[in-house]
């Protein structure tokens, strides 16, 4: 910070941040000459932290309007350009010497940052790809609007209607999104009373309709977000950033509801408008799928494999969908119509080029357990996953339970049993118990996975699952009373009994393969797990 004029200030508007704060402003150390961060109420240290750094502290208290602190932030900046960061965001460090260069361009007013968004699907995290303004010249005329959701170029256009405006390779890693991190419902009830009010001050936006709906989804309230999405459809700018993911979420949302037919409708519409947004095709296969219609499934995510990703710099990106997920659903489709070859070679290719989505290799052990000896079969998990034995073992040990094989289970549990500071050796060991039918020994152990585990309530699940076997009702009660269970926590119990009652009959499809009977209910099973997890 010693120039006299700074060329790059960062922007901040914060509200006890304290945790996620310091990786933030260690990420544009060195890069920025000025740190401006205007802060609407903390009660931690997330002032204290923004000081330490070199930062301009201003308070500024909260409005409910998101725009104001922004605005502030700018009134206060002297840079000749702004970066604007969260503070749940950071820079990646490799992009550092690529932004700063991008400062030295004389004809252009911003710049188009990648939002990489870390979020939670099932025990994976995933990135998704999102494009916003983040970077741009520091003029008094060019300010945010919008209560929420606010953007900065409806201004910057106004005072300059041929700015350019570039995308350029720089990221930022967003992690608010993680469930370990968001405060979800606190976030909700906030950012739905706000887009409500900007609604009725502007009822025919678009935007703030689809972000409306956004807000309903996150809640659950697919009914809610099924009408606020047809009222964005009205208003829809088919050159806005916004739009293809507003078709993308509508879909998704009736998907959810299995109003399949109108899925489909809004796909093909959206497929017409974005010919290349890989996503909404890998989604008509999925409706193809759940209709029974089999080979255009075949022929609509062999597509997207074809097609690759979309472009992240038009659209929002979910990783994968032209690759490793694409061939998942491949898998599933060939399973469903017995082509077991082929099945097991889509499994594969999605589970090498992606082996953090493990859920592949469970499909295919099933399948081989009918085709090879178990030492076999081994011998294949464990040479193809690319992680040492500490990593791989747990996972192969859960494969097997799942599939109710427990001597090759327990060989793997054992070979963590000697280093096992997170308890996953207890976590597992309770849940071959539990598989086996052995309850009490499995309550003895899963008992034993303390609250500093991150296993603990996946533990104190089967824990409640094992009592509930038992008729222990009393105790199952209070175990999901004191982890101050929600829906989503029942759903996941819900789940544990679902894949029991999947394991019987995969069991008994095993044992007699000729009754269609036992086919039927498996796909019911199947499609239950898919409501209460989706």
């Amino acid at each position: 910070m010693a120039r006299n004029k700074p060329l790059l200030t960062l922007c901040m508007v914060v509200k006890n941040e304290e945790l996620l704060l310091p990786r933030c402003l260690q990420s544009v150390q060195g890069l920025v000459d000025e740190i401006i961060v205007v802060d609407t109420g903390s009660t931690d240290r997330t002032k204290e932290i923004a000081r330490q750094a070199g930062a301009i502290v201003v308070d500024e208290p909260w409005q409910n309007d998101f725009s104001k602190p922004l605005n502030r932030a700018l009134r206060e900046a002297k840079g000749e350009w702004i970066l604007r960061l969260d503070g749940d965001e950071e820079l990646y460090q490799e992009d550092k010497a690529k932004l700063r260069k991008l400062l030295k361009n004389r004809d252009t007013e911003a710049y188009i940052l990648q939002i990489v968004n870390l979020v939670n699907d099932r025990n994976l995290v995933e990135e998704e790809i999102s494009s916003f303004v983040r970077l741009f010249r520091n003029r008094p005329m060019y300010r945010f609007e919008g209560v929420i959701h606010e953007q900065i170029v409806p201004s910057i256009l106004s005072a300059h209607p041929k700015a350019v405006i570039r995308h350029a390779p720089v990221r930022i890693k967003h992690y608010g999104y993680l469930k370990e991190i968001s405060d979800p419902k606190k976030k909700e009830e906030r950012n739905r009373e706000l887009t409500l009010k900007a609604i009725r001050q502007d009822p025919e936006n678009g935007y703030l309709r689809y972000y409306m709906g956004i807000e309903y989804r996150r809640q659950n309230n697919r009914e809610e977000a099924v009408l606020q999405f047809a009222e964005a459809m009205k208003y829809l700018d088919l050159a806005m950033p916004w739009a293809p993911r507003c078709v993308q979420a509508y879909a998704i949302t009736l998907m959810e509801m299995r109003r399949w037919n109108e899925a489909k409708s809004i796909l093909e519409k959206g497929i017409g408008w974005y010919p290349d947004y890989t996503d909404l095709v890998y989604l008509r296969g999925v409706v193809h799928f759940e209709q029974g219609e089999n080979l255009d499934a075949v022929a609509a995510f062999s597509k997207c494999i074809r097609m690759g990703d979309p472009p992240e710099t038009k659209y929002v990106v979910m990783k994968g969908m032209g690759g490793y997920k694409s061939y998942y659903a491949l898998g599933q489709v060939y399973e469903k119509i017995g082509n077991i070859q082929q099945s097991l070679e889509a499994y594969e290719k999605s589970y090498k080029m992606f082996p953090q989505h493990i859920q592949p290799l469970y499909h295919i052990t099933g399948h081989l357990l009918q085709l090879q000896p178990i030492h076999a079969i081994q011998q294949y998990l464990e040479a193809i996953m690319p992680f040492p034995n500490r990593e791989k073992y747990p996972v192969i040990a859960d494969i097997f339970l799942s599939l109710r094989q427990y001597e090759a289970t327990e060989k793997y549990i054992k070979e963590l049993q000697e280093d096992d500071p997170s308890f996953q050796f207890r976590y597992l060991l309770g849940g071959c118990y539990r598989k086996r039918g052995q309850y009490r020994e499995a309550i003895q152990v899963l008992q034993q996975v303390p609250v500093t585990s991150p296993f603990y309530v996946e533990a104190q699940l089967q824990l409640c699952a094992a009592n509930m076997y038992l008729n222990e009702r009393d105790q199952a009660a209070e175990i999901m009373h004191n982890l101050n269970a929600d829906e989503k926590l029942y759903g996941r119990l819900a789940l544990l009994f679902l894949e029991d009652a999947k394991d019987v009959i995969d069991q008994g499809i095993r044992l007699f393969p000729n009754v269609p009977f036992l086919q039927k209910e498996k796909e019911k099973i199947e499609e239950a797990i898919r409501n209460v997890g989706g």
